[in-house]
């Protein structure tokens, strides 16, 4: 498991944060798109706007920086085009740029790590937020593979709100059933975000319908999705995504938030209309296979059970397997390595 090194900031401003969803910036990804190099370009050029009329203390990514199946710019324009946006967000915010670490910003030297080696992200683990030299909110990052670290957590007494940014499936049993997403995480069994009142997260490309919420102990717990600012697959038919904003209210004399529309063009203007049939019957196909993979698996499974040789290496006793010919065992044994694999 992967555990970010202790990396604290301050920030002061009543302006609060912005916090943005999935960027998956990419030179190389068509999909089912039109242009999807362009759409980048777009949603970088739409951020930029945001942050210039927010004018906030910081800008929070919520993680998959870089890329969809590849995880490093080789196309030099485009990289500069990045480089660029994430220079003129560290402008805005006087170089307070955090970002949560995603599945897709860890691997063999990832862009990921370029861009926080030269100083144009930041990898907290805790944001201290002040306003007029007050302690208000501690931002907690955590990053994908971490929803189980310990929290650190400041001033849960005196009311200092403790807000945690992540990026994975996190799931409430019954209720986050507007996407589709392998495995998840059940926010009742994290007991280490038991003082935390917000959890906004990445990973989740579609944006939530609406705020849910967690019993955490004797605390209530708001979950939010805003959603990828750029729709990556074919079924992410999604109207809009959101851009999440928290300040200090000066009425209500507390944090605050909102939620606002991102700004994303039409699906009907970036997606063509045939590859996006094309990638759904693709997924159609799929799922159909991994119906025949569980129902050959439960067989193999039953016949396992009745020959009493579910002890040790399973694919190597599928060879035990009196009446099977050498093809079907071959078969059993392709089929079972691929959900060991799915695991």
């Amino acid at each position: 498991m992967l555990f970010s090194p202790e990396q604290k900031y301050d920030i002061e401003g009543k302006n609060g944060v912005v916090v943005f969803g999935d960027t998956h910036f990419s030179a190389v990804f068509s999909g089912a798109h039109k242009d999807y190099q362009e759409e980048c370009l777009d949603s970088m050029a739409r951020m930029i706007d945001i942050v210039k009329k927010e004018k906030p203390s910081a800008v929070i990514l919520l993680g998959d920086l870089i890329g969809v199946s590849e995880r490093v710019i080789r196309d030099l324009r485009f990289l500069l085009e990045v480089t660029v946006f994430l220079q003129t967000l560290n402008n805005l915010t006087d170089g307070c740029v955090f970002v949560v670490r995603g599945n897709h910003d860890i691997g063999d030297f990832p862009q990921f790590e370029y861009f926080k080696g030269i100083g144009l992200i930041k990898t907290p683990t805790e944001v201290d937020h002040y306003v007029d030299n007050q302690l208000m909110v501690r931002y907690h990052f955590v990053s994908y593979g971490e929803e189980k670290r310990p929290l650190r957590y400041e001033g849960v007494e005196d009311g200092v709100h403790q807000i945690v940014f992540g990026h994975n499936h996190y799931s409430i049993a019954g209720v986050t059933n507007w996407f589709y997403s392998k495995g998840g995480i059940e926010l009742a069994t994290l007991g280490n975000f038991e003082h935390v009142s917000w959890l906004i997260s990445g990973h989740i490309h579609h944006p939530s319908p609406e705020i849910y919420s967690q019993t955490m102990g004797e605390n209530e717990m708001f979950l939010f999705y805003p959603g990828a600012v750029n729709r990556v697959n074919a079924s992410e038919q999604y109207a809009d995504c959101f851009y999440f904003k928290l300040f200090y209210n000066e009425e209500e004399d507390g944090f605050d938030y909102e939620i606002k529309r991102f700004g994303l063009k039409p699906a009907s203007e970036v997606f063509i209309e045939e590859k996006v049939k094309e990638e759904l019957d693709e997924d159609v196909m799929d799922d159909t296979e991994k119906a025949e993979a569980n129902k050959r698996l439960t067989e193999i499974l039953n016949e396992a059970m009745g020959y009493r040789i579910v002890t040790g290496n399973l694919i190597e006793q599928i060879d035990n397997f009196p009446v099977a010919t050498d093809e079907v065992k071959a078969i059993a044994k392709s089929y079972l390595q691929k959900a060991i694999d799915m695991v």
